[in-house]
């Protein structure tokens, strides 16, 4: 039904966003990334509206992934720009659903853009905040998933240039991501 009418089903979505139940934003979720796409914008413009960093986490993951599913797959320069524009940001929480984006794309199983990601995530590891540690642990855990080797030497790349202590404490927390061997290489680097 999405399919064929998908004027009617965006405009049942958005009814049912409003709805305060999850289940039911659960289901508008559904249908905004079941959408078929020739413009991203009807995408684009609900994710910016829905998404906010006090929307339950669950939901938030879901937007992410399922509601944009169709997106990134679609368009994936138009995907890139809607996380360019929470990265962008100055508030850290803002940043944080950037940081979430990015990590819920890696989970996405037909995306395989590893040097997009990792372009994007790099100044954020170099410079970690608390208020978004957390996400990028789960994003490096997510993209360890998708390419251990690589994820490593990005983040050797990156201990090599950066001068915060909060980036080799990050890299440290993530290490038992990594399969053995690859986790003995990065403790070395820590201790340069």
């Amino acid at each position: 039904h999405v399919a064929q009418n998908p004027q009617v089903a965006l405009a049942v979505a958005d009814e049912l966003w409003k709805d305060e139940y999850y289940e039911i934003k659960h289901t508008a979720i559904l249908i905004l990334g079941a959408l078929p796409l020739s413009d991203p914008q009807p995408v684009l413009e609900r994710v910016q509206a829905w998404l906010a960093p006090d929307l339950d986490h669950a939901l938030r993951s879901d937007l992410l992934t399922i509601g944009t599913r169709s997106l990134q797959e679609a368009f994936p320069e138009a995907w890139e720009v809607l996380i360019n524009s929470y990265l962008s940001q100055s508030e850290p929480k803002k940043i944080a659903l950037g940081i979430q984006a990015l990590s819920e794309g890696a989970k996405s199983p037909n995306f395989r853009n590893l040097p997009t990601l990792f372009r994007l995530a790099s100044p954020f590891i170099r410079a970690p905040h608390s208020a978004y540690t957390r996400d990028l642990e789960d994003l490096i855990e997510a993209l360890v998933e998708l390419s251990p080797n690589e994820t490593a030497y990005f983040l050797k790349q990156i201990l090599a240039v950066s001068t915060s202590p909060e980036t080799a404490r990050l890299v440290k927390n993530c290490l038992t991501f990594f399969p053995e061997e690859i986790r003995a290489d990065l403790k070395a680097s820590l201790q340069k």
